[in-house]
């Protein structure tokens, strides 16, 4: 499945003295195999204490149904670290590179995140 990810870059505007920001999206392929949860034990699992099926039960739990921007921003990093684990592309190099896409607004990420989990499921159905 490929997915367009928002993304958002701060561009130093001359003419009016200030940053613009420029949005434009990143097509990316999400990956639901075994390879996600890989990823998730070798980059996030010492530091998140727990196995992506509970970052994902978290994350579902609290971040997607809050309609709180402030519990968005409280649950951001683990959220971005989930969607992380299921993309496989080779724009971003590292977490950090990957994370800096989105900017200060997680809402633009939510629905992609929603999809990406949702997908997974169905596919975690299947097996």
């Amino acid at each position: 499945m490929i997915v367009n990810l928002p993304k958002v870059e701060k561009v130093w505007d001359d003419e009016q003295n200030k940053i613009i920001p420029k949005h434009s999206t990143v097509q990316v392929r999400i990956n639901n195999s075994v390879l996600a949860h890989l990823k998730w034990e070798q980059q996030f699992e010492d530091v998140e204490k727990m196995d992506l099926l509970v970052a994902i039960e978290r994350v579902q739990a609290t971040a997607l149904k809050s309609k709180d921007v402030s519990d968005l921003h409280k649950h951001l990093t683990l959220m971005l670290r989930v969607l992380f684990c299921f993309i496989d592309s080779d724009d971003f190099e590292s977490f950090a590179e990957f994370a800096l896409l989105f900017g200060d607004n997680p809402e633009p990420i939510m629905e992609k995140l929603k999809i990406v989990l949702t997908e997974n499921a169905k596919v975690s159905s299947k097996n």
